[in-house]
């Protein structure tokens, strides 16, 4: 299954590098984040994800600190000041099947992969079809800045293999300028992309030699 959070401020998004914050405890090792997206890649991002450049991009910046995607003014109710908000992005939470998850406790080779896998498939199709930005002609689609972060347990310590990958607000054009990202396809397309990944792990299980069942729950 895949599930999508409501827009995070940056302190929301900055804290989950905090030293008690859920995505770092279940990280097993510095494999287990890495930065994905054709935009992540213009700015240089490759490889496991840093708090450093976390946090900026979160704050609407570069790694070098410089702004890339403008604030929002808003009102406040309390004041009537106008002050600056921004949203740092979007966490998608990809979820594989609870045998899935056991058979991965339990030490099965290929399972882990099987499911990286099917994260990326999706996460290409999403580049392609939902990296949104809004133009005076329309949605059009650039490329993505997105950190993954790959979990075994849940926040029980029970078995449950999956993925956070928090998509950041911020989506690169095609004449190389940067805008504010359109997340609202991803939600309205939330169960349809929760089955392509299901659809994308049984083909890569298939694929590695694993016998796969398919229940109807209806």
């Amino acid at each position: 299954m895949m599930s999508v959070s409501p827009g995070m401020a940056p302190g929301q998004a900055g804290r989950y590098f905090s030293r008690e914050d859920y995505y770092l405890r279940g990280i097993e090792n510095e494999g287990s984040s890495h930065w994905f997206g054709r935009g992540a890649r213009a700015l240089g991002l490759e490889g496991p994800v840093t708090e450093e450049s976390f946090r900026a991009l979160c704050r609407g910046e570069n790694p070098e600190g410089d702004r890339i995607v403008a604030p929002k003014l808003t009102r406040d109710r309390e004041s009537g000041l106008l002050v600056e908000t921004h949203r740092a992005g979007n966490d998608l939470t990809f979820s594989a099947p609870k045998s899935i998850s056991i058979a991965y406790a339990a030490g099965v080779d290929q399972v882990r992969e099987a499911h990286d896998s099917a994260v990326r498939s999706v996460l290409t199709h999403l580049e392609e079809h939902y990296s949104h930005y809004r133009t005076p002609e329309g949605l059009r689609c650039g490329g993505m800045v997105a950190a993954k972060f790959d979990h075994a347990t849940s926040r029980n310590i029970d078995p449950q293999l999956h993925s956070h990958v928090f998509v950041v607000n911020a989506v690169h054009t095609g004449d190389g300028s940067w805008r504010a990202n359109e997340p609202r396809a991803i939600f309205q397309d939330q169960k349809s992309l929760g089955l392509l990944y299901r659809q994308a792990l049984a083909r890569e299980l298939s694929a590695r030699g694993f016998e796969v069942e398919v229940r109807d729950r209806s």
